[in-house]
């Protein structure tokens, strides 16, 4: 069967590298390597940011019906000193949330979604080496250690309600990654999807800080901006927890 298509490959890794330590296939590498450009990451090219922030702004206002018309020059500022790990994708991230977010016409360090730090802002989001060891409460049962950070130190206590929600033993706790897991498997299997859970998490977080959304974002170490996305994507009322 003959067949006219065009392919369109993109990756982070040196090719070229992986082919020599045989980790990619050397005649697939030569089939799709015909035309070979060279992006590199935003942070080498910071001239663009402006111009790619602009563009998104215009794209997510038309997405949610939004009148922003213009960032505020200390976040265009703070942008440009930031490495972008995330590069074009995390840049695009950042606005469509802060889009969501923004009720005015100028998107402000207040409606980014996670900090941007600068000298200028870091009051704002200062974050407290408490934060790290702060409990986390998912579901029914508790994790105890810190969101995304002390991982190794979490325990689980299980609701007593139902089979399957014990993951280890009758004790019900764990302290290790694998224990986290396993919870999470079983989150999964009883048909929980992504977003349920992280739904969960958020409200559960909420209730923890008696509906405060900015003590929340800190048990989850996330900003202030990112925790009032989430609270208004699912539709969460805090006074209601």
């Amino acid at each position: 069967v003959k067949v006219n298509v065009r392919i369109i490959t993109a990756t982070h890794r040196d090719l070229v590298t992986e082919v020599a330590q045989k980790r990619f296939r050397e005649d697939l590498f030569f089939r799709i390597n015909v035309v070979s450009l060279s992006l590199p990451p935003l942070r080498e090219r910071r001239d663009d940011i402006a111009l790619l922030a602009g563009f998104f702004i215009e794209k997510f206002c038309g997405k949610f019906n939004k009148p922003i018309k213009r960032i505020a020059p200390e976040v265009i500022e703070a942008f440009a000193g930031y490495n972008w790990p995330g590069n074009v994708r995390e840049l695009q991230n950042v606005i469509e949330s802060a889009v969501a977010i923004e009720e005015n016409e100028t998107i402000t360090f207040k409606s980014l979604p996670y900090p941007i730090l600068t000298d200028s802002n870091i009051h704002l989001y200062g974050r407290r080496k408490s934060d790290k060891n702060a409990r986390t409460v998912v579901g029914e049962g508790e994790f105890h250690g810190g969101a995304r950070a002390g991982l190794d130190d979490f325990s689980f206590s299980p609701a007593s309600s139902g089979a399957g929600t014990n993951t280890s033993g009758a004790a019900g706790t764990f302290s290790s990654i694998a224990g986290v897991d396993e919870a999470v498997g079983v989150l999964i299997a009883n048909g929980l999807s992504y977003d349920e859970i992280e739904k969960k998490i958020i409200a559960c977080a909420l209730k923890k800080a008696k509906g405060k959304q900015l003590a929340a974002a800190r048990l989850l170490s996330m900003g202030r901006g990112e925790m009032q996305y989430k609270v208004k994507k699912y539709k969460i009322d805090a006074s209601a927890l």
